[in-house]
């Protein structure tokens, strides 16, 4: 069985932290954890943020008739 990922909210609460809880705690990328965080990264020399979603992928409408094709065989 492989070893459980770290996960920041298994962290003691602030007030009931002790002094080397604090320190490591001082010491993770703020910036992963906020909201709207991600990584920042450079390309082609240009500074570019990564939120970790895809441009790529659009959602597509909901729509009745989509889904009745579908159940029914259409396309």
């Amino acid at each position: 069985m492989s070893p459980k990922p770290f996960d920041p909210d298994d962290l003691p609460i602030t007030a009931e932290q002790t002094d080397q809880e604090r320190r490591f705690v001082s010491t993770l990328p703020a910036r992963a954890y906020a909201p709207g965080g991600g990584v920042s990264v450079v390309v082609d020399g240009r500074a570019a943020h990564d939120t970790g979603q895809s441009r790529a992928l659009r959602a597509r409408p909901l729509s009745l008739r989509a889904i009745a094709g579908r159940l029914l065989g259409g396309d």
